[in-house]
């Protein structure tokens, strides 16, 4: 028989009055005789389950209501995105959320003999966490880092460096990493450090490669000097691909720009991914690509002095295009049917274009019309090189958008998104004690800004890319460390901002929720850098 629902002696002399009591309620006011009796339901159930506590039993919580707050209602965290700006099909990521506060503390790496409170002892480490940098400057790696599905739920927080952080030199290789989130962070390649001494291939490798990524999100990143792509996001036989975020990044300089998909044409690999609000600079082709079986999207793109061509989209993979800007230059072909967005109609990929939100190419020898598939050709198959004889648009065209998980921006006309994109992406905003935002402009980001209103290349010939652009000149990142005073209880939020903001700086209380609205007391002050 159910305990719940057994009445001993002592439970009877306890709750007879109330029960007599009710009973002459509800024979003189009828009226209010629901009201009454739930009171005296709650009151009973309460009393119960006092009496199980002190009994040692656990009370019976299955028929209660959630508490209302998104942090510690697991059903209710799932819905809320990775940071308020983050888009697209990444932009639910949560999986650091109430984490462990990693402060990264030391500018040294060795791969050999990984210390606590570097860069690659923060970062491999195997539970959530949410990783803070007290330093600032360049972190020269020793060799490559690779990580796997157990490093998985992370937030890197670039923006809480003084002045920001640039990882220099080899590659990091992510496989399966889930629940991620990367944030104003610097990516640079290194000339003299292709190949990495604990990689046992001697491949050119991206600078990241996610490889079947599930919710992660890429945000106001620099990514610079690839010898390949500067990111990869691979799909895999051997996972089940999620989704990810490229947004608000600076890629320059490089070989090729990114890969969204896998394999040329394996048609079993899927994924979803998208790419909003980035800037490609003196970047050959991948604007992105969108290869494999996968569903991507490009939104609000500026690309500048690509030389190849644009964006390729291929196998069966389907991609939307709205309003990305296309700025010749110098190296630019002169010759736009190999030059714009290329789709392999026979392989069966298929592009969406909206004609509200122009796709605009500009500087181009010649003139082009007022229609947005204008800037897109069918290729032949297994080439980059656009068919002699084009077949008509609908046999490669959507009339309705590829439907991707995530949210899609505000999506901005070409012209908007042009001058948005230029005063807002890459790693350039850093946060104060106070949570107000310093804009730090390094010489790089200074050249490439004024490259593209200018429509020079002021660090090449014109018509060379990556290392072959005959420089490398990465910016000086200044050094700098913070007090032990900032963050008396490590718990990543300044002491100056949590008196301000009514919180205790000499106990960690970076998982509570003052405000109740599922983002993390030390997720408040990282979401400032947005404001």
């Amino acid at each position: 028989m159910n305990p719940e629902i057994i009445f001993d002696m002592k439970n009877l002399k306890l709750y007879w009055p109330l029960c007599f009591f009710a009973l002459l309620l509800t024979l003189s006011c009828g009226k209010d005789q629901d009201l009454f009796a739930e009171a005296i339901e709650d009151n009973i159930d309460k009393e119960i389950d006092d009496q199980k506590d002190q009994e040692g039993q656990v009370p019976d919580d299955n028929n209660q209501e959630p508490d209302g707050n998104p942090v510690t209602d697991p059903g209710a965290a799932t819905e809320l995105k990775a940071f308020p700006s983050a888009f697209g099909a990444g932009a639910y990521a949560n999986g650091f959320r109430g984490g462990q506060v990693i402060h990264v503390t030391s500018l040294e790496d060795d791969y050999r003999n990984v210390s606590e409170g570097t860069w690659r002892w923060a970062i491999t480490r195997d539970f959530p966490r949410i990783i803070v940098f007290d330093v600032s400057g360049e972190i020269e790696l020793s060799g490559r880092i690779v990580l796997s599905n157990r490093n998985s739920n992370v937030y890197v927080a670039g923006q809480t460096s003084p002045n920001g952080i640039m990882i220099k030199g080899y590659s990091m290789y992510a496989s399966n990493l889930n629940e991620a989130v990367f944030r104003h962070m610097k990516f640079y390649g290194d000339p003299s450090k292709v190949i990495a001494p604990n990689d046992p291939s001697s491949a050119r490798r991206p600078l990241i490669q996610f490889v079947s990524p599930e919710n992660v999100v890429v945000d106001n990143c620099d990514f610079v000097f690839n010898a390949n792509e500067a990111m990869n996001f691979w799909s895999s036989e051997n996972f089940v691909a999620g989704g990810a975020t490229m947004q608000h990044c600076l890629i320059g300089e490089g070989d090729t720009g990114v890969l969204m998909g896998g394999d040329e044409c394996n048609t079993n690999l899927g994924g979803e991914y998208s790419a909003i609000q980035n800037l490609f600079v003196h970047i050959s082709h991948r604007h992105p690509n969108f290869t494999a079986s996968v569903k991507g999207e490009s939104i609000n793109n500026v690309v500048y002095n690509s030389r190849a061509r644009l964006s390729r989209v291929s196998c069966t993979a389907q991609a939307n295009f709205y309003g990305n800007y296309y700025k010749a230059g110098p190296a630019t072909y002169f010759s736009i049917a190999d030059r714009v967005n290329l789709v392999r109609d026979d392989d069966g990929a298929n592009v969406y274009v909206d004609d509200t939100y122009w796709s605009f190419m500009s500087g181009v020898v010649e003139s082009t019309s007022d229609t947005p598939t204008d800037i897109f050709n069918a290729a032949q198959s297994g080439t980059n090189r656009a068919k002699t004889s084009q077949p008509p648009v609908s046999s490669w065209s959507l009339a309705s958008p590829v439907d991707l998980a995530g949210l899609r921006p505000d999506i901005m006309q070409n012209g908007q998104a042009y001058e948005y994109v230029l005063g807002n992406t890459g790693a350039r905003k850093y946060l104060s004690s106070n949570g107000s935002t310093r804009i730090i402009y390094d010489a790089k980001q200074e050249q490439y800004i004024a490259d593209v209103r200018s429509g020079n290349n002021s660090n090449g010939s014109g018509s060379d890319y990556g290392f072959d652009m005959g420089r490398y000149d990465p910016p000086t990142i200044q050094r700098s460390s913070r007090s032990e005073s900032y963050d008396t209880d490590m718990d990543g939020m300044p002491d100056v901002w949590e008196v301000a903001n009514g919180l205790n700086p000499d106990i960690d209380d970076s998982s509570g929720d003052m405000d109740a609205d599922g983002y993390t007391n030390l997720e408040e002050f990282l979401n400032l850098i947005d404001v």
